[in-house]
């Protein structure tokens, strides 16, 4: 797919512990930290990753039937946004709410839609999900979320940093 960031390191600091020391001397929140090091063009950036997390699953949540690739996978998000059960508790309602917009990433991926890679195509639906709910259900705004995004963004550079992510390079559970 388009690669719209390159993922140049700009951060002076290699590990959680030594950027955790930073934060704590200099009154920062992990946030805090990520702006001070990006160029100012961050929040336009992350803006466009947010959209995109957000259509993704608005896509992924009005597409029915079979998923391509011939194994007869049925699309699922939409049936698990729209089937209510009365009798679930508030906790499994929201529990199918985040599930159903993860869900319609993965079958936007599978389907060869549009997605954001964060850290991987397997698990692009995570973040988005749990950012649209936190915004929809919860009532966080759109610059709470951009937050967020700098955090998982920084923690995910400092996995790849350290170890990895890569299927391939370290098997599914890296």
């Amino acid at each position: 797919g388009e690669q719209i960031y390159t993922g140049k390191n700009v951060y002076p600091h290699n590990s959680l512990a030594e950027i955790k020391q930073y934060c704590q001397q200099n009154n920062l929140r992990l946030w805090q930290y990520v702006q001070r090091f990006e160029d100012d063009k961050i929040h336009e950036f992350l803006g466009t990753v947010w959209k995109f997390m957000y259509q993704s699953i608005d896509d992924g949540l009005n597409k029915e039937g079979v998923l391509p690739g011939g194994l007869g996978v049925v699309r699922r998000a939409s049936a698990l946004i729209r089937d209510v059960n009365l009798k679930e508790t508030e906790q499994s309602h929201e529990d199918r709410i985040v599930a159903a917009y993860a869900f319609a990433v993965g079958e936007q991926n599978a389907s060869n839609g549009k997605i954001v890679t964060a850290p991987t195509c397997g698990s692009s639906g995570v973040l988005p999900a749990v950012f649209r709910f936190a915004a929809e259900q919860k009532n966080y705004d759109e610059t709470t979320i951009l937050h967020g995004l700098m955090t998982a963004g920084l923690l995910g550079i400092l996995v790849k940093t350290n170890a990895s992510v890569s299927g391939a390079e370290c098997g599914c559970q890296a």
